[in-house]
Parts: structure tokens; sequence; C-alpha cells
């Protein structure tokens, strides 16, 4: 038990960030959830701006992803990383401590209620903007070069669980101990990343070079992304990917109650499939992504999505749908298994703030353009009237399959490339080159 705990593990810097990463994942999940219900059925249950709280809801956690991130990218390569990170879960923890005492103020007004949980939020995911980018390049100095595919693993277990905890207990916590609950166990779970990563060492990550003109860095880390052939890959697959995603934000719900006319219990269980696979893949998929290469199975696993995602969409069964999906699941897991440590190993001391805060607004620009091209193309699909008459048998599965086709054809295209360049362009390749000629 204790050579796997420290082959999950690793270290004690890792542990404590891991804790942390848990901690504020958790935060940060629950709450999104609550809200969600709490502005539905108890702020604003019969309201005709419904859609319009509920949009904004949405949008506090989008906004900052676009147009804080890569502000806080440059930043945080010039700030001390543990630091930021402290800051940041002591400022979460404030702001939720004021919205449980607004919450529990008896004389506010739902609506008082409503802004201040919408301004904690936003607050929230600004300062996630700062944390997330100053852990990753914490964890590009904590974790050795050998070790990044576990410990990306170990990180993705530890989200994938704390997602489906964290959506599940959100609702059930609000509807049995109510809101103020909710966000006093939001309270206690960023507490205890703040705990956590004030026990980590205190570790420099800076450039080499001292720091100079903002806007100079700034887009000196975008040249610096697009100049790597490694990083290059991993912007454009977050492009395609992030583009699917927004696809299926929209119509992946509607193709399964409206085309499957699953009842909504049925649905929850086939949304369960994904979160499953990622389970599964984070544990078994490290000895596959050593074996062929992390490079080489980043651009598969997009191939392996759009094939998933295109027979989702196009073949109108119920079992192949469960199937499916818990393909993507675990498809999309040695996706995240390898785009960690392909940064780490291509990111430049003292650019992974700039780095990681690149993908983050990319993945978040191309979800907001395909969820906005779906939703203009399903009004073009489905004719007016009574609604049930449609351009097309099935408009839903027809957008995930557009989705998944353009994230197929990328990634073979990738791949194409890819097999263009020598072998020793990944480390791991060449092992498994090594391994397999010497074999």
């Amino acid at each position: 038990m204790n050579s796997v705990f420290r082959r999950r593990f690793i270290g004690s810097d890792f542990l404590l960030l891991w804790f942390a990463q848990a901690g504020s994942s958790f935060g940060e999940f629950l709450f999104a959830a609550t809200a969600t219900v709490w502005v539905a059925t108890g702020l604003f249950p019969h309201s005709a701006h419904l859609p319009t709280f509920m949009a904004l809801i949405v949008l506090s956690a989008t906004v900052p992803r676009i147009v804080v991130a890569p502000i806080a990218g440059v930043l945080v390569d010039r700030w001390n990383v543990r630091y930021t990170m402290v800051v940041s879960d002591a400022a979460r923890v404030l702001c939720y401590t004021v919205l449980l005492i607004v919450v529990e103020w008896e004389s506010g007004s739902d609506a008082v209620r409503y802004w201040a949980a919408l301004i904690v939020l936003t607050s929230g995911n600004v300062s996630a903007q700062f944390f997330n980018p100053a852990r990753a390049a914490l964890m590009q100095v904590v974790i050795p070069e050998e070790r990044r595919v576990e410990a990306a693993s170990t990180s993705m277990f530890a989200l994938t669980g704390v997602a489906m905890a964290a959506t599940a207990l959100g609702p059930i916590s609000y509807a049995v101990l109510g809101v103020a609950a909710s966000i006093s166990v939001c309270i206690g779970a960023y507490g205890l990343s703040l705990l956590m990563t004030c026990l980590t060492e205190n570790r420099s990550v800076r450039a080499d070079d001292p720091p100079g003109h903002f806007w100079s860095e700034f887009v000196g880390g975008f040249r610096t992304a697009w100049a790597s052939a490694p990083l290059r890959m991993v912007l454009i697959g977050v492009l395609l990917y992030g583009f699917s995603l927004g696809i299926n934000n929209t119509a992946l719900s509607l193709y399964g109650l409206k085309t499957l006319h699953l009842e909504p219990k049925q649905y929850g269980l086939l949304s369960m499939m994904f979160p499953a696979g990622n389970l599964v893949a984070s544990i078994s998929g490290v000895r596959l992504v050593k074996r062929y290469g992390q490079h080489r199975v980043y651009v598969l696993s997009l191939i392996g999505l759009g094939v998933g995602y295109g027979v989702y969409g196009l073949v109108r069964s119920v079992p192949v749908a469960f199937v499916t999906m818990f393909g993507c699941g675990l498809v999309f897991s040695l996706y995240v298994l390898c785009q960690g440590p392909i940064l780490q190993e291509a990111t430049p001391a003292g650019y992974m703030g700039r780095i990681t805060a690149i993908s983050t607004p990319a993945m978040a620009l191309a979800s907001a353009v395909g969820t906005v091209a779906v939703s203009q193309l399903l009004g073009l699909l489905i004719s007016p009237g009574s609604g049930s008459s449609r351009a097309v048998a099935d408009p839903y599965g027809t957008m995930i399959a557009v989705g998944a086709g353009i994230m197929l054809v990328g990634g073979v295209v990738m791949f194409a490339a890819q097999r263009k360049r020598p072998p020793d362009s990944d480390p791991a390749e060449r092992s498994a080159t090594a391994t397999s000629t010497s074999g």
C-alpha cells in the first residue's frame, strides 16, 4: 500500500497541491450547482426574467476566463506563485463569508441575495484565473519529469471525483439544509485549499530574464506558444475540442430528451456515463500514454472523441448512446492525461502562467462560438410554427455530428502532420520506439 501511495502521490508537496486542487474545485462546483437550483426554484421560480438570471450565472464563469485569464497569466509569471494561490483562496473564503451573512440577513430581499451571489460567483471565478495558472506553474517544478503522466492521472481522478460529488451534493444540500449550508461547505472547501497551499514549500518558478513591459510579456506568451510545435498542437486541440464542447453544451441534452425521448432520470444516468469513463481511464490510461507517447495519444484522443460523438449523434439508439458516452469519457480522460505533461515539458521556465492563461480563454472563446453557432443553426433547422415540424429529422443529433466531424478532421490533419516529424520530437515516443525496436 505504501508503494501504491508513493506511485500515485509522488511527494509531499504534490499531495498538498492535490488536496488544494480538490478543495478549490469542490467549492467551485458545489456552489455553481447550488446557485442554479437556488435561483430557479427558490429566488425567482415564476419570474419572466428567469432565463436572463440563469444566463448571468453562466456568464459569471465564462467572462473571467476570456477577459481576466490572459492578464492574470502575465502577472502570475511575475509574482510568487504560492503567495498568489494563498491570496486567491483567502479572497474566496472572504467573499463566501460575506455572502453567508447576506443570505442569513432576514431583511434582505431575494434580489439582494441574487446579486450578492452573482458578485461572489464572479469574484470567485476571477480569483480562479490566478489560482489555476499559479498552481500549474508550481506543479511544473514539484513533479519530476518522468512522473508527469502519473501526476496528471492522479489530478484527473481527483477533479472528476470532486466534480461528480460536488455537482450531486450541491442541490441535495440545498434541498435538505438550505443555501446557507452549501455556502458554509464552500467556505470549508476553500479553507482546506488555503491550508494545504500554506503548508506547501515556497519555490521560485520565475523566468531567468527580468520582467519587462506588461504588453510585451503578454505578446511574448503568444509567440512562445505558437513557436513551439507541442504547444501549438495543444492550442489547436483546445480550439477543436472547445468548439465541439460549445455545440454539445446546447445539443446533448436536447438530443437525449427529445430525439431519444429519455425521461429526466434516464438522461441523468446517461450523463453519468461520461465522468464514469473519466474515472476508469484516469487510473488505467497511464500505461497506455507511456507506451505510445503523450504527443501521439493526444492527437489520437481528438480523433477518438470525433468518432465517438459522431456515432452518438448519428445512431439513434439508447444503448449505443450509453456505450458511446462512456467511451467518450474514456477518451477525454486520455486527452487530459496528455495535455498537462505536454505543457509542463514544452513550456519554458517562468512562462507557465502565460501559456496556461492562453489555453483557458481559447477554450472559452471556441466554446462560446460553438454555442452561438448551434443556437442559430437550430433555429434554421427547426421550422417555425408548431415546433414539431422540422427541416431535418434530427437537428440535435446533426449538430452534434457536425461538431464531431470538425474535431475528427482536425485530429486527422494533426496526426498526418505529426507523422512527418521525427520520433525524437517526443521523448515518450522515442522511448516507445526504442522499446519496440529492442523487442
